[in-house]
């Protein structure tokens, strides 16, 4: 049998026995992309659930009995290795998922970082700038895959275009005719030196106590192997926890506390079950890291 399995939007059929596990399957979806099995580490299979949440799958798990669920293929714990020691094929599907997070705005960044990436993106799929190619208007039918659709909304279309074309311009004289792949890693760099969420897992949250304050603020929770962040909308850190001071509710509650020096912050959030499946992989994948 085949396992329709999700990656970035496109579906890929992955051959399954009845005997087959979890750990199978990433590693068989790493072998076919060329990406060593030193790697699985990092990569999950997500089953989005009736809260339309993800939650990663037991690695001994076997795959038969999610063969009618909605799976998805993540790289949840991301390489901070310098780019240059990631496996390239490995960095084209970390390119992939990035982005889309970036454009359906999971994580939260400046415009200057939308654009930037606006840019990087432009050049991985174009190449490089051309004045006699790539004129205004050339990115018109494809601009909802380059940056969120709020950013599209807040733009007149050919100002938008045009500072996405300068700053493509400005990194062609800057990386002059490299190639994709090497477009790809400087996205990737970008990415880990200017990106806080990086490598991190976001939820979206209102924050209704900061420390002695009650208060009513969107914000992002973002939880790695170590630390818990909480983000406003402009992408800057309001809190930052060491995770023993993440307590997680029983299942069914939607508050969440955290707590740090004696400070407080008091979050109401969906999907906090999932994001404790989430930080439990997460820890074990860093500790399978430290081997």
């Amino acid at each position: 049998m085949h396992i329709k399995i999700n990656l970035v939007g496109q579906f890929t059929g992955v051959p399954c026995f009845e005997t087959s596990t979890i750990d199978d399957v990433i590693a068989h979806f790493l072998q076919h992309n060329d990406i060593p099995l030193s790697y699985a580490p990092y990569c999950a299979i997500m089953e989005l659930r009736a809260d339309n949440f993800g939650y990663p799958l037991p690695s001994d798990a076997l795959v038969i009995k999610y063969q009618n669920s909605s799976l998805h293929f993540r790289i949840l714990s991301m390489p901070t290795d310098s780019i240059d020691q990631i496996n390239e094929n490995f960095q084209e599907i970390l390119f992939n998922q990035i982005h889309r997070f970036i454009v359906v705005r999971t994580w939260s960044v400046s415009d200057e970082i939308v654009l930037t990436l606006a840019a990087f993106k432009c050049a991985a799929e174009f190449g490089q700038f051309s004045d006699e190619r790539h004129k205004i208007g050339f990115l018109t039918n494809c601009i909802k895959e380059i940056v969120p659709a709020d950013f599209i909304a807040s733009h007149k279309d050919k100002d938008l275009q045009q500072k996405i074309i300068d700053i493509w311009y400005k990194q062609t004289q800057l990386l002059y005719n490299v190639s994709r792949q090497k477009t790809i890693s400087e996205y990737i760099k970008y990415c880990q030196q200017n990106v806080l969420q990086y490598g991190t897992s976001s939820f979206v949250a209102r924050m209704v106590k900061q420390k002695d304050k009650t208060v009513d603020i969107f914000c992002y929770v973002c939880i790695s192997a170590k630390t818990v962040m909480i983000m406003n909308p402009d992408a800057e850190i309001v809190a930052k926890f060491e995770n023993q001071g993440l307590k997680y509710p029983e299942p069914g509650s939607t508050k969440l506390i955290m707590t740090s020096d004696g400070d407080q912050y008091i979050l109401e959030m969906n999907g906090i079950q999932a994001m404790k499946a989430i930080h439990e992989f997460l820890s074990k994948s860093m500790s399978k890291d430290e081997e």
